[in-house]
């Protein structure tokens, strides 16, 4: 299991680290997650965001999620 985490840690960023780097809540975080604005994948209860497809999109200026 500690292995399982390691290689979590390196591969996914959580939803709050998300939200630290972009300046985002927790809430505004998961609602951009479920409107598909922040890529995001779910591991077991938990959701994670790919670390390199949140850098991609942090990257391109991503730091607020777009509004319809």
């Amino acid at each position: 299991r500690m292995e399982t985490d390691d290689a979590t840690a390196k591969d996914f960023v959580s939803i709050e680290e998300v939200g630290r780097r972009t300046g985002l809540s927790r809430s505004a975080t998961y609602r951009a997650v479920r409107a598909g604005q922040i890529p995001a994948v779910r591991i077991g209860r938990r959701v994670r965001v790919p670390r390199r497809a949140f850098e991609s999109w942090f990257g391109a200026g991503g730091t607020q999620p777009r509004t319809p």
